[in-house]
């Protein structure tokens, strides 16, 4: 072999081997890639029902996650995804969903996303507040597990056709 394809070989070793862990595991950069849990909810009158679920710390927010993916590319949606953060959270609390502007700020901001089946086409809707709706109850805060109760109503920000969707009877026992 020649000095130079010997060269090259030994690089292309030492990369290849330079990749790889000594321990077999893969690292997660995924927040709450390793949650486990339910996220149940109605909205805008339908059942959602999540696939997958996330709950993760991110600085002084906590976050829960739930997707639920549709088989049905007719209907022209992949996923629908809803995303609560919660800022401050450290014990069982009630929070008013919101999003901050006219004096006020909240400490709970909701969204709730329909991604088309293109990836390349989402709707985005924000938690707003409505006194006796906008609200999440989480019951139960550990180490271990985020459990509670969201209801919240939610708008496209189109001010030309702005629409209104309701989440109610949310329900969420998910892990860290």
């Amino acid at each position: 072999m020649s000095k130079l394809k010997y060269s090259i070989v030994t690089v292309l070793v030492l990369i290849a081997t330079s990749c790889s862990t000594d321990d077999g595991s893969s690292a997660i950069v995924d927040p709450g890639a390793d949650s486990k849990g339910t996220f149940f909810a109605e909205i805008d009158g339908v059942q959602f029902s999540a696939h997958k679920v996330k709950a993760y710390r991110q600085s002084n927010f906590k976050v829960i996650e739930g997707i639920q993916s549709f088989d049905n590319p007719a209907s022209g949606l992949n996923e629908i995804a809803v995303k609560i953060l919660i800022r401050n959270l450290n014990e069982p609390r009630i929070y008013a969903i919101g999003e901050d502007g006219n004096g006020f700020i909240y400490n709970a901001k909701a969204t709730i996303d329909y991604i088309s089946n293109s990836y390349n086409d989402t709707l985005t809707y924000y938690g707003i507040f409505l006194e006796n709706l906008s609200l999440i109850d989480v019951t139960e805060i550990t180490d271990d597990i985020i459990t509670g109760t969201v209801s919240f109503r939610a708008t496209d920000k189109n001010i030309t056709d702005e629409k209104l969707i309701d989440l109610i009877d949310g329900r969420f026992s998910i892990t860290f």
